[in-house]
C-alpha cells in the first residue's frame, strides 16, 4: 500500500474517530503507589513534587528503585513508554503497556457465523473506508477469493483487535460478495458500516502500520527492545506511524516499519508532536492566549502553552523545539497534564526585532516547564 493511499486513508478515518470523555483528572490520574523518593531526588529541588507525582501516578519510572536520574537526557524510547501509559489511560485503561501478541497476523481475524476463522489481517489484500454521514462511514475488505469461496451472500464477523487494548477488541458484521478489483481479478469483498463511536476508524488506518509491521524482519528484534510493546501498543492505537514529527526524528516509515531508536535523545518538538497525537483537545482547555511565539507557530504546541503547560525558554515564550530535554524537565510537563491547578497562566513579553538566541546565563529558575539554566 503506498504512502499516498495511506494518508488519503487516514484523512477520511479521521472524521471516523471517536470522541474523548470529559477530562476529569483525578480519575485519570489516581495515585497508584506510594513515593518513597529516590536517592538523587532532594526534596529542596524544584521538580521534586513533580518527580513524586509522575512516580504516584505511574507515567514515569525510575532508572533504577533508587535512582530516577533527574539530569539524563530525555530518549526517544522513553518518550514512546510514557505516550502509550497516557493513551491507555485517556481511553479508560490503568497505563500499563499489555505485552502484544507474537503475531500480529490475529490483529484482525473473520469468521463466519459457525465461528470458523477464514481470513486473518495478513490475507486482506485492500481496505476502502467511504465516510457517508456524520455519524458513520462504510468499510470495505477484500481479500483474496478462494477464502470465501461459498460464501456469497453470507454474513460474517469481523473481530478486531486485542484484548487489553482500550476500546479493544471490536466486532462488527458484514456480507460477502464476489466482486472484480481495479485489475480484473475476482475477489472476495465484505462491506460493512463503521460507526464514530467505535474504534473502527482507528483500527482500518491501523492495518496500514500493522500491514507493514508483519512484512518488515526487524519485528522480532523490535520486541527485544524493553520499549518494544510501548511502540506497538502506539501503532495498533492507530498514532505513531502517523506523525511526520516521529517519522524525522527516528527515520521511522510511514507505513510503520520500527526504526531503532535506543538510545536517541529527544528533541522537544518530538515530546510535543508525540503529546499531541496521545492528549484529546479537552485535557487541553486554554488559560492563556497566545497566538504565535518567536520561533514557532505550530497549532499543536501553541495549545500546550495556551493550557498553561509551557511557558518557553524565556521571557518572550521561545519554544527551541530543536533543543533536548531532561528527566526532570519531562516530570515537570507530565506534572501540568495530570494535574491543571499546576497550570501556570503566562502571558509572552512582546518579540524583540531579533529572535533569542540562546537560553540565558542567570542560573535563575523561571516559571518555565523547562528552565532556562537547564537546556
Amino acid at each position: 500500500m503506498t504512502h499516498r493511499l495511506a494518508a488519503l486513508i487516514l484523512a477520511a478515518l479521521m472524521l471516523l474517530t471517536a470522541a474523548v470523555s470529559a477530562f476529569d483528572p483525578q480519575q485519570l490520574f489516581p495515585v497508584r503507589r506510594t513515593y518513597s523518593g529516590f536517592s538523587d531526588v532532594s526534596a529542596s529541588q524544584w521538580y521534586a513534587g513533580n518527580v513524586a507525582l509522575c512516580y504516584e501516578t505511574g507515567l514515569m519510572e525510575g532508572k533504577s528503585s533508587q535512582r530516577f536520574d533527574p539530569d539524563a537526557l530525555v530518549t526517544m524510547p522513553e518518550v514512546l513508554a510514557v505516550c502509550a501509559r497516557l493513551k491507555s489511560l485517556f481511553c479508560g485503561g490503568d497505563g500499563v503497556i499489555p505485552s502484544l501478541p507474537a503475531d500480529l497476523a490475529d490483529f484482525v481475524q473473520i469468521r463466519t457465523e459457525g465461528g470458523r476463522t477464514i481470513a486473518r489481517l495478513s490475507d486482506i489484500s485492500e481496505v476502502l473506508v467511504t465516510p457517508s454521514a456524520a455519524e458513520e462511514g462504510t468499510a470495505l475488505l477484500r481479500l483474496p477469493a478462494s477464502l470465501v469461496e461459498g460464501l456469497d451472500g453470507q454474513t460474517v464477523a469481523i473481530r478486531a483487535g486485542f484484548t487489553g487494548i482500550p476500546g479493544q477488541p471490536q466486532q462488527y458484521t458484514g456480507t460477502v460478495a464476489m466482486a472484480k478489483n481495479d485489475k480484473g481479478e475476482t475477489v472476495g469483498e465484505i462491506q460493512f458500516t463503521v460507526s464514530s463511536s467505535h474504534w473502527g476508524g482507528d483500527l482500518w488506518a491501523t492495518h496500514v502500520a500493522v500491514t507493514g509491521l508483519l512484512k518488515d524482519p526487524g519485528l522480532s528484534t523490535i520486541r527485544g527492545y524493553w520499549w518494544g510493546d510501548a511502540y506497538l501498543f502506539l501503532i495498533l492505537c492507530r498514532e505513531m506511524p502517523f506523525s511526520p514529527h516521529l517519522s524525522q526524528a527516528t527515520g521511522a516509515a510511514m507505513d510503520g516499519k520500527p526504526a531503532n531508536m535506543e538510545g536517541v535523545a529527544a528533541k522537544r518538538q518530538d515530546l510535543f508532536a508525540c503529546l499531541a497525537e496521545v492528549v484529546p483537545a479537552d485535557a487541553l482547555p486554554a488559560i492563556n492566549t497566545i497566538s504565535s511565539l518567536p520561533d514557532t507557530d505550530d497549532e499543536e504546541v501553541l495549545a500546550f502553552y495556551n493550557a498553561g503547560i509551557l511557558t518557553g525558554m524565556d521571557k518572550f515564550g521561545t519554544f527551541q523545539g530543536d533543543k533536548t530535554l531532561t528527566r526532570k524537565e519531562m516530570a515537570a510537563m507530565l506534572s501540568r497534564i495530570a494535574r491543571p491547578s499546576l497550570r501556570v497562566s503566562f502571558t509572552p513579553a512582546p518579540a524583540p526585532q531579533t529572535k533569542p538566541t540562546g537560553s540565558g546565563s542567570s542560573g535563575e529558575q523561571t516559571d518555565a516547564v523547562f528552565p532556562n539554566h537547564m537546556v
